[in-house]
């Protein structure tokens, strides 16, 4: 088998008998590896959704999705009197965050728009899909927005005292929720 592929590409490369020969066959080869090359390419372009590498706050500008996860919002708030506001960050990077939309009291609990460097711990659980508690001075528990294959945007809960770990996976199926409705909107 070996041998067959060495004779096959041996037979490619050779020159052959005239200068011309050889250069049909360079041609030749050229020509099926930029097809193939180009067929390849398209084969990833149907198969990859357009959402798969668009940021949060360029994704919820499309259409009414704005509309649509604000009113989810508000009515979150006005669901659970424990909860103080919810705000919609962006997160392009693996430190900036971008407020998008928010809901409740208005005061922004991460107002310097970054994680910081203590935040490792939780950056990487966000990343991992899973909810965790900032420590701020404020009650803040974060849960991520995902996208096809990777965290874009950061739900930031901010609670007025302790609650249970029941409130936690409601707020990660409301994030799951938000999720869906942005990135999975067609």
């Amino acid at each position: 088998m070996t041998e067959k592929f060495f004779d096959l590409i041996s037979q490619m490369v050779s020159p052959g008998k005239t200068w011309g020969c050889f250069f049909r066959k360079t041609l030749s080869t050229l020509l099926v590896a930029s097809i193939g090359a180009y067929g390849f390419n398209a084969y990833q372009r149907l198969e990859r959704s357009h959402w798969e590498d668009l940021p949060l706050h360029t994704a919820i500008s499309e259409g009414d999705i704005a509309l649509e996860v604000q009113k989810y919002l508000d009515r979150l708030v006005q669901a659970d009197p424990g909860l103080e506001s919810v705000w919609l960050y962006s997160w392009p990077d693996a430190r900036s965050l971008i407020p998008t939309l928010h809901a409740g009291n208005h005061v922004n609990p991460l107002p310097l728009g970054y994680f910081w460097v203590e935040d490792y711990k939780e950056v990487g659980a966000l990343a991992m899909e899973r909810c965790v508690q900032l420590e701020r001075k404020l009650h803040l528990i974060a849960c991520p927005i995902i996208a096809e294959n990777d965290a874009w945007g950061v739900v930031v809960f901010h609670i007025n005292g302790n609650k249970t770990d029941h409130w936690r996976s409601v707020y990660q199926a409301f994030t799951h929720k938000l999720s869906n409705l942005i990135y999975q909107n067609d």
